[in-house]
């Protein structure tokens, strides 16, 4: 996980764009792990979430409606 947040610096790694209702953030696969982040501006890049791929899409879901 350490070596593809210091990947994520350079946007190196497997960057997708989300979409529907994660609309504006983006996930980075490290292996079994997914780590999301969305760009706040320029080249400022914030984690908001990081879970194996199993759950993390559900979860991160349930964490942006509490908001």
């Amino acid at each position: 996980m350490r070596r593809g947040l210091i990947g994520l610096e350079n946007e190196e790694g497997d960057i997708k764009a989300l979409g529907e209702d994660l609309e504006g953030h983006y996930r980075l696969r490290v292996n079994n792990y997914r780590i999301i982040f969305v760009r706040d501006s320029g080249s400022i890049i914030r984690c908001v979430y990081a879970e194996r791929r199993k759950v993390i899409y559900d979860q991160y879901r349930v964490i942006i409606r509490q908001k």
